[in-house]
């Protein structure tokens, strides 16, 4: 590992026998993982972003850390989830997945919305790749008739094939419910949906639509994956 991390090797099949795993893909810093680690006591999470500097300043985190020293819950790796199945950095997680009969579940939250064109249906495909029969994917991203892609457009930032660009460079895409049925044929949709808020800047005196859309899809082959009812839900928000 680098020597600016703190020691930290991937997780071994004894070490999460019993246990629950999942992979997080796009981590960011944490903001996700940390609460669900906290609300599900028997979780285990592999968090992988794109971004070296997101893993880490997640993996500097003092509770990163401190779990470190046993048990541990969190392993946090670079990887982009949309290589090809087979690519290098992704060997010891497909090989771990098989071990294990494969993960629990793979969250993608503002995830598919930041990959072009092939990368999408890759990145999906990794998901029921390393995903055991009944296996969960969340996903949630930016949903079609979202304020922003209204605007973007009214700006001409689009190919006009459904990819946007922001002002500062980066991409975004507004998903409607029949592309990501399509994205999840594979799967079994457990629940696919939009979410609409309106949010109040009072300073501005602007209330913005917001849209986006989340679904939950079992891979096929057993019964949806289902965790204690009793466990409290952790609600990932996104305002931007």
């Amino acid at each position: 590992s680098r020597p600016d991390l703190p020691p930290d090797e991937p997780p071994t099949a004894p070490e999460l026998a019993g246990r629950v795993v999942g992979l997080e893909a796009g981590c960011g810093c944490g903001s996700a993982a940390f609460p669900l680690l906290r609300a599900n006591p028997d979780l285990f999470v592999l968090a992988t972003d794109f971004s070296a500097e997101a893993i880490r300043i997640l993996r500097g985190r003092g509770e990163y850390a401190a779990q470190l020293g046993g048990p541990r819950r969190l392993h946090a790796f670079v990887g982009d989830v949309s290589a090809p199945t087979g690519e290098g950095a992704w060997a010891w997680v497909e090989a771990l997945a098989a071990a294990v009969g494969g993960l629990h579940f793979v969250t993608m939250v503002f995830v598919l919305s930041a990959l072009e064109g092939d990368e999408i249906p890759r990145a999906v495909a990794r998901a029921s790749s390393l995903l055991r029969p009944g296996g969960l994917a969340f996903f949630r991203d930016y949903g079609a008739g979202d304020l922003a892609q209204r605007r973007l457009e009214a700006k001409g930032q689009t190919d006009g094939a459904g990819r946007y660009e922001r002002g500062e460079g980066t991409l975004a895409r507004y998903f409607s419910l029949e592309e990501v049925t399509d994205l999840f044929a594979d799967f079994t949709a457990v629940d696919v949906r939009f979410v609409e808020r309106d949010i109040t800047n009072r300073k501005q005196a602007v209330t913005m639509e917001r849209r986006w859309i989340q679904g939950k899809f079992a891979k096929n082959g057993a019964p949806p994956f289902r965790v204690d009812a009793d466990a409290p839900e952790v609600v990932v928000d996104q305002t931007e």
